[in-house]
């Protein structure tokens, strides 16, 4: 029997098909989606629109390898321990924004929980200091473009869980991982291993305790905690609009360190889970009752604001200072 060498001819159909899938694309949506034929670069921006019209800068995190914690951080930082991401991923350039955050809940019909207020920061909440911390400092400034804050892990999964009802299958929406965000926010396979995400400078990326106000604070206030609250106060503190210090990490990431802690899928666990969290794509879905942030806020200091930082809090309260940032499946 003789061997059919027709596999020239097999392969001169696959381009021709291929040709007109091409083809097909550019005719349909222009010369600019022949970037759904192509596997993202690492910390490529693109704009995608999302379920009900809105759209949002995002960037692509290559999968890679890091070691994740801090041995000089505090001891929930501890031990620092090796992480592999496993699937590339986009993560939004900001935080989500107020008029992104109202947009979607409108144009997807998010219904969000019924809300019962914390008690006042402080003991004297006549004091003049911060008597609630679900108060909107920003009122009656311009928030379009400032962080989305005052809402719950809870109100983030509830708005996730409606844009993945809305997608039907393929991509997939997502709050980050603590393992996605911490990566993303050291600058992923770029990382110059800085302090802060997009620098050892934090006023130079991001707002905190001591430059969100009108004047200079100093971290020493906080030795005086009735004090530091008052000063909030006075100082006026506050977020700020997330593009108006507009410097990017490695991957051209805005704002992980300050201005609002950013809400992660992960459960805290702030005792041993990263003595024993697995290597690949980690996330803790089985302790702990809090939910885990990051980054740090406007009125945190700067140790909080550091890229290796872990806090948490119920998973059902709203504060001034927390929001989040959305994530997405790669394909």
């Amino acid at each position: 029997m003789t061997e059919r060498k027709d596999n020239g001819a097999w392969k001169i159909v696959g381009v021709v098909a291929l040709t007109g899938v091409v083809a097909l694309i550019i005719d349909l949506f222009g010369l600019g989606a022949l970037w759904m034929l192509q596997s993202p670069a690492d910390g490529e921006h693109r704009l995608f629109t999302l379920p009900g019209g809105v759209k949002m800068e995002m960037v692509y995190v290559a999968p890679g390898s890091f070691k994740m914690g801090c041995e000089s951080g505090k001891y929930n930082e501890k031990p620092v321990h090796d992480v592999c991401i496993t699937k590339g991923y986009w993560i939004g350039k900001y935080p989500v924004t107020q008029s992104q955050w109202k947009a979607l809940v409108s144009a997807n019909g998010v219904l969000l929980a019924e809300y019962d207020p914390p008690p006042p920061d402080c003991a004297n909440s006549g004091s003049g200091c911060c008597s609630r911390r679900d108060v909107d400092v920003a009122a009656g400034l311009d928030t379009t473009d400032f962080p989305m804050y005052n809402i719950s892990w809870d109100d983030c999964d509830t708005l996730v869980n409606a844009l993945n009802a809305k997608e039907g299958g393929g991509r997939t929406w997502s709050i980050p991982t603590e393992a996605q965000w911490e990566f993303a926010a050291r600058g992923g396979n770029k990382s110059r291993g800085y302090t802060y995400s997009g620098g050892n400078d934090l006023d130079a990326v991001g707002w905190y305790y001591e430059n969100s106000g009108v004047r200079r604070l100093s971290d020493s206030d906080w030795k005086d905690r009735q004090q530091a609250f008052e000063n909030l106060v006075s100082n006026k503190c506050r977020p700020h609009s997330v593009k108006e210090k507009d410097v990017g990490n490695e991957l051209g990431i805005v704002g992980m360190s300050g201005n609002v802690f950013e809400w992660c899928q992960d459960r805290y666990d702030h005792t041993d889970y990263y003595s024993k969290s697995p290597v690949n794509d980690p996330c803790n879905t089985a302790s702990g009752e809090d939910r885990v942030l990051r980054g740090g806020g406007w009125r945190n200091t700067a140790q909080f604001c550091r890229a290796t930082n872990r806090d948490g809090f119920f998973p059902d309260i709203r504060e001034n200072f927390f929001g989040f940032r959305l994530c997405r499946s790669e394909e």
